[in-house]
């Protein structure tokens, strides 16, 4: 989904210099949430990508702070170290340069962040995006999600694709058949939904270890509450597109990925590492925002999901709504009213 902040030719201008106007130093924050640092390692067993331009640390998320900015919300994501920038390196035989292609300055995550609105148990999607191997819980379930990518318009055409896959196969196993009017209707049904609910920042300013970007008001209904619940998570991005293998072969997560570097059981340049063969369904995120009293390395094991169900990993609520107050006590019996003694005699006061 493309933002609608600016007019075309100021968008351009935009993207072309990789940054926004942020909002002014100083802004109050609506929220701002904490992580642990050293935590990015997903389930405890996740391994970085061996490549010598991703070092632990630099997808270990340690702050997600919300402000309230003229246009909407500005989100500001601080890592444990600087972010990495795309430089003019080549990237196929063509000699395509990195930068060229990872426009936005940062090239080496994602971050999604799943937002319940309603905070209606239930009510909504639950499962994460493709490639994520994981779903919300049912008291996160969301309305909207931001996706912050480093191809947010290739990110968001592959996005149509793996959704229009998932109805067509949906549609098919339950006895359905594709003609070319059904084809349309589940393109269109797909349009709506990612209109309705994705959004892929494609406006950024990356400082050091923080990378802000605005969430416009028309896309959340209005700015970030804390109010509601939030699921946030970091992944190693993958700048192609292909469709993995198991994929093709209609094994694991059969949708393929949406941007991000798969697991394997041994780290190399294209896969994470500390995949287990018994548990095709491990989630390959990295770092997670978990609610007090939940441990990251607990939630996205899943101990006790059984094979083939997905991790579950719930919301965090940066403020919730205070609980209804207390009844008032009874009033006390009026001065000069009868009241029963213990042998059952009513007195009656002067």
């Amino acid at each position: 989904m493309r933002s609608r902040l600016a007019a075309p030719g100021v968008l351009l201008a935009a993207l072309a210099a990789g940054c926004y106007r942020g909002a002014a130093a100083g802004s109050s924050a609506l929220f701002s949430l904490e992580d642990p640092q050293g935590d990015d390692h997903g389930d405890g067993q996740l391994v970085y990508p061996i490549r010598d331009d991703l070092q632990k640390g630099e997808l270990d998320l340690l702050r997600v702070t919300a402000r309230q900015e003229g246009e909407g919300t500005e989100i500001e994501l601080t890592f444990a170290r600087a972010v990495r920038r795309p430089d003019a390196r080549a990237v196929d035989i063509a000699g395509t340069s990195l930068r060229s292609i990872a426009k936005l300055g940062f090239y080496t995550f994602n971050v999604d962040l799943y937002v319940d609105t309603d905070r209606v148990e239930g009510s909504g999607r639950r499962d994460m995006l493709p490639g994520r191997v994981a779903e919300v819980s049912a008291s996160g379930a969301w309305e909207k999600v931001i996706c912050l990518t480093p191809r947010p318009y290739d990110a968001s055409e592959e996005l149509r694709r793996l959704w229009l896959g998932e109805k067509t196969r949906e549609r098919l196993a339950q006895g359905g058949q594709i003609d070319p009017s059904t084809g349309g209707f589940l393109q269109r049904e797909v349009e709506r939904e990612v209109q309705r609910a994705v959004f892929f920042p494609t406006k950024v300013h990356v400082s050091g270890p923080t990378i802000r970007f605005i969430v416009p008001r028309s896309f959340l209904g209005g700015v970030a509450s804390p109010a509601w619940g939030y699921v946030i998570a970091v992944t190693a991005a993958d700048l192609s597109t292909r469709v993995q293998l198991k994929a093709l072969l209609g094994v694991e997560h059969a949708s393929g990925g949406l941007m991000i570097v798969p697991l394997g059981s041994i780290a190399n340049a294209d896969h994470l590492g500390g995949g287990r063969a018994a548990d095709p369904w491990q989630p390959p995120i990295l770092d997670v925002i978990v609610p007090p009293g939940r441990g990251q390395e607990e939630v996205l094991t899943g101990p006790t999901r059984k094979i083939g169900e997905r991790v579950v990993v719930p919301p965090v609520v940066p403020a919730p709504p205070p609980l209804p107050p207390e009844p008032p006590p009874p009033a006390p019996e009026d001065a000069g009213t009868a009241a029963p003694s213990d042998a059952g005699i009513l007195t009656v006061s002067p």
